[in-house]
């Protein structure tokens, strides 16, 4: 045994390994040092024009559904923008609304009504709307194709900032954008709109900036891992899902380095050994399989990893937590 080991310890040592020699990112340092929303902390009268900024936002949000179903609402059920706006609203948060909604705003004949046309702001919202569209609806798809090319041809004689979204829209939809880019966008281009309520305005930014000081914040512990922490803010941005956002950046952080090891730096048989080692998931494998000490690192990180998902879900009450060895499971499942 203490032979094989032997044969094992300097054929890896024999091995001549690749690297990838990635150019250091800059991108860490550089977001690290914006420290605009620094002040933001323990800022007791901030924190308390903030929360009544949200109280009067409430009020009129609370008005505006008491108005939009009144009566003259409930008979005619609403514009082409009020109509579209309320489906993509309620399907983002995934209710299942019927897309018939739209049948009101079509002719006899299968064909939108013409006076559509002109309504830019209607056919900008109803073209959002139709990118939560699922398999089989038709008129979504027809809607889409409508709202396209009346959108693309309408662009060019339109002035800011409806100009704005409408090309911004077309280049990326809201559904298929980060969210936070997305309403840093529109924040600007909302500004720039005469009509624009600034008591909403204010609050917007005021709670864009106190959720950006968060996320600074947990960069601070991850200089080195800006492009992995992206992933877990572009999927749960809300401040009090941080250990979600840590959990993603780190679990993306280390699919990096597998990936790295199984394309440049590992040799097929070490990357046997290191295979079957993931697949038990089980310290004991790096005796057991001799990994190399490369492999052996970033396995312990591994499993270590997992292990402190597993006791901080279980401290806070998650089933997945109060699951022995949940990583294993999984990777059982997912190699049947």
């Amino acid at each position: 045994m203490a032979s094989a080991q032997a044969q094992i310890t300097n054929a890896a040592s024999d091995v001549k390994r690749c690297s990838p020699h990635y150019t250091p990112g800059f991108e860490g340092q550089h977001f690290l040092s914006n420290s605009a929303a620094a002040d933001l902390e323990a800022n007791v009268v901030l924190e308390q024009h903030f929360q009544e900024l949200k109280e009067q936002v409430k009020r009129m949000l609370m008005a505006a559904v008491h108005n939009a179903f009144g009566t003259e609402d409930q008979e005619n059920g609403g514009d082409l923008y009020t109509t579209a706006l309320r489906f993509r609203l309620l399907r983002q948060q995934g209710y299942n609304v019927s897309y018939d909604v739209f049948n009101k705003f079509k002719q006899s004949n299968g064909t939108f009504k013409e006076h559509l046309m002109s309504d830019i702001v209607g056919l900008l919202s109803l073209y959002e709307a139709t990118h939560l569209k699922v398999h089989g609806e038709d008129i979504l798809e027809e809607a889409l194709t409508f709202t396209t090319s009346h959108l693309e041809s309408a662009a060019p004689q339109l002035s800011s900032p409806l100009s704005k979204q409408v090309t911004h829209a077309l280049y990326q939809p809201l559904w298929k954008g980060f969210s936070r880019l997305e309403a840093r966008h529109y924040m600007s281009v909302y500004e720039e709109d005469d009509s624009h309520n600034q008591t909403l305005l204010t609050l917007a930014k005021l709670d864009f900036n106190l959720a950006q000081n968060v996320h600074q914040k947990e960069l601070s512990d991850m200089t080195r891992l800006v492009e992995a922490y992206f992933w877990g803010l572009a999927t749960c941005y809300e401040p009090e899902y941080y250990f979600a956002r840590i959990m993603a950046c780190k679990s993306v952080a280390l699919s990096t380095v597998l990936d790295d090891v199984y394309d440049v730096y590992g040799t097929y048989e070490e990357l046997e050994r290191f295979t079957e080692a993931i697949e038990r998931w089980d310290i004991s494998a790096v005796d057991q399989l001799q990994l190399p000490q490369c492999m052996e690192v970033c396995y312990k990180g591994l499993l270590d990893s997992y292990s402190g998902y597993e006791e901080k879900l279980a401290d806070e009450g998650n089933i997945l937590g109060k699951c022995p060895n949940a990583q294993k499971q999984q990777n059982k499942y997912l190699n049947q």
